[in-house]
């Protein structure tokens, strides 16, 4: 696997805060089965999109649990 592969999708996550295993649970699949299935090599475009709106999702619930726990 190269670390290449999909750099865009794993940058995104980076910058929402979102690990890759992250995707895995909210997609109900395992960490190696969402990177043999999706990392390992280049997503189609409307692949990465539906990943991208999983990432935001994922961020979305991150800062709802985190402002619910400031109250």
């Amino acid at each position: 696997m190269s670390l290449s592969t999909n750099l865009d999708i794993r940058s995104y996550a980076a910058v929402h805060n979102v690990r890759l295993y992250e995707i895995a649970e909210k997609m109900k699949m395992s960490p190696a089965q969402f990177s043999m299935c999706y990392m390992h090599t280049e997503m189609t475009r409307t692949t990465k999109e539906s990943i991208k709106r999983v990432i935001r999702e994922i961020e979305a619930e991150k800062r709802g649990t985190n402002e619910n726990a400031q109250d």
